[in-house]
């Protein structure tokens, strides 16, 4: 798949639920590297037309490069660097009937992870970013481990992170910064493996940093809050008959994903009164075990689908 190193998660049941067809107009709204475009555009052809929507520019940079590796770019890719937040604007200047299909994956591409000087990884010595859009004047992960309280981090790592050892891992990182600021992602993956400690016997062994590294990562970019406005304004562009799936990695992503989408079926979302949905996974889909053999990422992702239906 040319240089694309990212492994798509759930591609059968985005494809099953998604149900991309020809001549329809589909939306991947977390383009990433391109690797679900890269199943879902052979499927819209001939005449059909894809919108791929990310709010990081090199991501848009490489599913481009991506899709022009395995001769997929054509005039019926239609590339945006943008928040899935503003998708009613983009779907308005292509169908006024809205979008036949949209995908948000809310998971990290690995290209962003991994990539040197992105400040997502504690694999790597960089500075503490994690901006998704570094050209943002936002705080970065360095400015909010360096300058919140410890009571304030603890809820960070707990509320976006799952972290068990929150207020440990806060307290530690308060006491380092007395001595001095915290500067690289491995000097801080290093404080909060010290602060955790090894593992008890028996206990599955992930990297300790892990969800340190994603609740910052979440806050910095208000992961949660555009999460939420981004379902929002998906069901509101769908066209009768549209399906919206949705994958998401953390509880909260989940709760927020089952709450919105139980609110429209009932027609009680505001953004959608008058329109009819259909919820068309009543408890989410997860990964398999030889999916998540076969890449790991997918391990916490949970799929949930909608179709509006009049």
């Amino acid at each position: 798949m040319g240089s694309l190193k990212h492994i798509p998660v759930a591609v059968a049941e985005v494809l099953e639920f998604l149900n991309p067809r020809p001549g329809k107009i589909v939306v991947d709204a977390t383009i990433g590297a391109g690797g679900h475009t890269l199943a879902i555009l052979p499927r819209l052809m001939p005449g059909g037309t894809l919108i791929g929507l990310d709010i990081d520019p090199k991501m848009v940079k490489l599913a481009r490069e991506n899709l022009m590796a395995n001769g997929l770019w054509s005039e019926s890719v239609k590339l945006f660097c943008e928040s899935y937040t503003q998708l009613p604007g983009i779907i308005a200047g292509w169908c006024k009937e809205g979008a036949d299909g949209v995908l948000i994956d809310a998971g990290v591409c690995t290209e962003q992870l991994f990539s040197p000087g992105r400040g997502f990884s504690f694999l790597h010595s960089d500075p503490l970013d994690a901006r998704y859009n570094q050209t943002q004047n936002i705080p970065t992960a360095g400015e909010i481990v360096n300058k919140k309280s410890v009571a304030e981090l603890a809820d960070i790592f707990r509320r976006y992170g799952d972290e068990p050892h929150a207020r440990r891992i806060a307290r530690a990182i308060v006491a380092y910064r007395e001595k001095k600021p915290i500067e690289t992602t491995k000097e801080l993956g290093e404080i909060v493996a010290r602060a955790v400690g090894p593992l008890r016997r028996g206990k599955r062994r992930l990297h300790l940093e892990t969800r340190v590294f994603q609740a910052l990562r979440i806050a910095v970019n208000d992961e949660l809050n555009r999460f939420n406005q981004g379902i929002r304004v998906a069901l509101r562009s769908l066209a009768i008959s549209g399906r919206l799936v949705v994958i998401s990695y953390h509880s909260g992503e989940d709760r927020i994903v089952k709450n919105l989408f139980r609110s429209a079926e009932r027609g009680e979302l505001e953004e959608v009164v008058g329109k009819v949905y259909k919820v068309l996974t009543k408890k989410p889909i997860t990964p398999t075990r030889e999916e998540i053999t076969r890449n790991p990422r997918a391990r916490s992702a949970k799929l949930r689908a909608i179709e509006r239906v009049k």
